[in-house]
């Protein structure tokens, strides 16, 4: 007999549940190859809205929804058992949280796909291609931890005093509002396990690179820096200052993801010693 349990953001799982998670994502990431993360090590749920979906006691799929930088817009990751898939089980979770969204001013849902059954789910449900981006890995083989970069920029982890200055940073590199950044921004400040390092140069913000502890990866992400200050190796120094800081760390891996398009990205993320490790697939879908 089938059930389905949900879980809204923060809200702290029960421990059986939270058990079972973890068990079912090292599962699956070990037969498929995937990278899959669900939970911090508070026991708190990190997602909008989670549905994990048993079966005679057994957790036998799990679907998240997260926030995406830009309103009415949410990605969907899921993840089912080796043993019982193609089953209707990833569906079934899906129907329920799309009933959900429904509800709410969400307009466009985005798959986020680890592997070819993942890539059929979503046509079936009439999702379509959008993006691929490449998980890099980081090798100090090939990377000169001595290599220093002279420049002007001050560059520290950033507190919730900057937030005005990270709030402008975001708006003009990634191209959102202020609605949009701003609580945006905030969660990304009083996240326990999320490091916000913004670069200054003569005391004007041009620039901010996040880190993200998941288990024993320090995952990197939105390097940006202002327009008006690009081509300048700004987005390499800050990269630099990440890598230099963490890299030596016993037990930590660091990696990052990449849009497959982007070259300058991929050439800069290449000459600071990563190497691509696996492809991840976007398919998206309106639902208003």
């Amino acid at each position: 007999m089938s059930n389905i349990k949900k879980y809204i953001k923060d809200q702290l799982l029960d421990q059986d549940d939270f058990k079972n998670i973890l068990s079912l994502v090292r599962t699956s990431n070990r037969h498929s190859k995937t990278n899959f993360i669900f939970l911090e090590s508070d026991g708190k749920s990190k997602n909008e809205l989670a549905l994990l979906y048993y079966e005679d006691l057994e957790l036998r799929g799990v679907l998240c929804i997260y926030n995406s930088y830009h309103k009415n817009h949410v990605r969907i990751h899921g993840v089912v058992h080796p043993k019982y898939r193609n089953k209707g089980i990833f569906s079934e979770l899906y129907i329920m949280a799309l009933n959900d969204l429904k509800q709410t001013n969400i307009e466009q849902v985005t798959f986020i796909i680890e592997d070819e059954s993942g890539i059929a789910l979503a046509k079936k449900h009439r999702a379509t291609y959008q993006y691929s981006s490449y998980k890099m890995d980081f090798h100090l083989n090939h990377f000169n931890l001595q290599k220093l970069i002279e420049s002007e920029l001050i560059i520290k982890e950033g507190t919730i005093d900057d937030l005005e200055d990270l709030v402008e940073i975001g708006m003009d590199g990634f191209g959102t509002s202020e609605e949009e950044e701003r609580p945006l921004m905030e969660e990304n400040l009083s996240d326990t396990k999320r490091y916000i390092y913004i670069a200054k140069k003569e005391n004007q913000p041009i620039g901010m690179i996040s880190v993200t502890r998941q288990e024993s990866t320090l995952v990197i992400s939105d390097l940006v820096i202002k327009k008006g200050c690009r081509k300048m190796g700004y987005g390499t120094e800050l990269l630099c200052h990440v890598i230099k800081s963490n890299a030596n760390k016993k037990e930590v891996n660091l990696s990052l993801n990449v849009n497959a398009t982007n070259k300058e990205g991929l050439s800069l993320y290449k000459r600071c010693g990563f190497r691509v490790s696996k492809n991840t697939y976007f398919y998206s879908l309106n639902i208003s």
